[in-house]
């Protein structure tokens, strides 16, 4: 499985398997680990499906949160806004 890869290449994380559905979920926590490995990662081995885009808008939502914009009400709704256009919200 990719994100077993994955995890074990970064040396940290958590794999969320769903047992009913062929589903599996990488989760990282640390805002440093994702900015300075996870985001460089995928920037150099890129996704060639839908899931780009999910990459973009999270790497658009991990730049307003290093500029703190995040902190703001008006970062606060553009981060809702990329959220809500993600994944199942995307419009194609």
């Amino acid at each position: 499985m990719l994100f077993k890869v994955i995890k074990e290449y970064l040396g940290y994380g958590n794999l969320i398997e769903e047992g009913n559905k062929e589903v599996a979920r990488f989760r990282a926590e640390n805002f440093k680990l994702i900015s300075e490995q996870i985001i460089p990662f995928f920037i150099k081995n890129y996704l060639h499906s839908s899931k780009s885009l999910n990459f973009e808008d999270f790497c658009r939502a991990c730049a307003l949160i290093k500029e703190k914009a995040h902190l703001t009400e008006e970062g606060t709704t553009i981060l809702k806004t990329i959220k809500s256009g993600m994944n199942t919200g995307r419009k194609y």
